[in-house]
């Protein structure tokens, strides 16, 4: 999935620069040209007698928040700076910090991070990262109120094995993605208590593609497999993801609409549910390096 950033300096000398990669909260977001800062915006429209009539932040899932990253000056992000919105009103906050590391394993675009929390509320569980070096394994905790949970995830050869680990230190979920030669996932299982439970695979509609187009689920305890499905437009953004059930029916579908600055990166993003309704409306506004 392509994200990415906006405005403004267009110097023809800087698109001549390779793409920036970077994966964090499972998604991945590719930058053309050289790229300094990211401010990521979610919005949610305001609606009345069912017109759009304006737009207010929302507080976002799955990394799709109100979020600003900054990179360095070979592309790595550094830090990345995630906000909290008030009763979904305009009023945003610094809520945490993530730190980025980064390994020199066969994975070693996976970034490792640690969170440092600037705000606690109710319902927010932090979450504390230790890092291994010698084994290349990442402990990390997350605490609320009432427990505390420990987790692993290490790299072996072409796999990210995560381990969900009981009070006693006891494996309870083990994830494991697999990744082919170009680091893209392919398959990723789920074991509880050590048994198969689930496996998703990943399929790609050429050798070079970085998107999957057909993700297939399998659940192994009920013996059923869903598919998801996404299309692509010409600049290799996603344009519909459909959901289909596990008998093959159509559950249902999402569409998108992009506004792209003069590197081909997006900067505006809108996604609409199958009754062509706006649902969303994200911003990227992107600071580009003048030179290097």
């Amino acid at each position: 999935m392509k994200k990415i950033i906006l405005y403004i300096f267009l110097l023809i000398s800087i698109q001549t620069f390779g793409q920036t990669k970077v994966i964090f909260n499972q998604t991945e977001f590719d930058y053309k040209g050289d790229v300094q800062t990211v401010l990521m915006e979610s919005y949610e429209p305001i609606t009345q007698n069912g017109e759009i009539t304006g737009f207010r932040y929302e507080g976002g899932l799955f990394g799709l928040g109100t979020q600003k990253i900054f990179f360095d000056n070979e592309g790595k992000v550094l830090e990345k700076y995630e906000y909290e919105t008030k009763c979904g009103g305009d009023s945003i906050q610094i809520d945490k910090i993530w730190n980025y590391y980064y390994t020199q394993s066969r994975l070693d675009s996976v970034i490792r991070s640690e969170v440092d929390t600037f705000l606690i509320r109710r319902g927010f569980k932090p979450w504390k990262f230790y890092y291994d070096y010698k084994s290349d394994t990442i402990y990390y905790e997350i605490r609320d109120l009432s427990f505390k949970r420990t987790n692993k995830v290490r790299v072996e050869q072409n796999r990210e094995i995560k381990e969900f680990l009981s009070k006693d230190s006891i494996v309870t979920t083990t994830e494991i993605s697999h990744y082919d030669s170009l680091k893209r996932q392919i398959k990723f299982e789920i074991y509880k208590k050590g048994e198969l439970s689930a496996i998703t695979i990943f399929n790609y509609p050429n050798a070079t593609s970085e998107m999957a187009n057909l993700i297939y689920t399998i659940d192994l305890k009920k013996n059923t497999v869903s598919r998801k499905e996404h299309q692509f437009n010409d600049r290799g953004d996603i344009v519909k993801t459909t959901i289909y059930k596990p008998n093959g029916e159509y559950m249902t579908h999402w569409s998108f609409k992009y506004e792209y600055d003069d590197f081909g990166n997006w900067i505006r993003k809108e996604k609409y549910n199958r009754k062509e309704k706006m649902i969303n409306m994200y911003k990227q506004t992107i600071k580009y390096r003048t030179s290097r």
